[in-house]
């Protein structure tokens, strides 16, 4: 297991992440999980990537949506 990352998001100081209701945007998912922008908005497109919250025009990420579609995606060696 590893350890959740704190995020520093500006004004903000650091994030506990065990805290509910945390919204990331598209940004702060690229710095942090290293998930492109691009990527994401091709995902929302087809479909087929993290769960997000939407109001209004803007898409936000809860980290565990984040954390729990990444862990998904993990391919076994010999699964190739």
């Amino acid at each position: 297991m590893y350890a959740r990352p704190k995020i520093k998001v500006k004004g903000t100081g650091d994030l506990n992440m065990n805290q509910p209701l945390i919204l990331l945007n598209r940004a702060v998912v690229k710095e942090h999980f290293g998930v492109s922008k691009r990527f994401l908005e091709l995902t929302i497109m087809r479909q087929d990537g993290p769960a997000f919250i939407k109001t209004g025009r803007l898409v936000r990420y809860r980290p565990e949506d984040i954390e729990s579609w990444i862990a998904q995606q993990r391919v076994a060696p010999n699964a190739v």
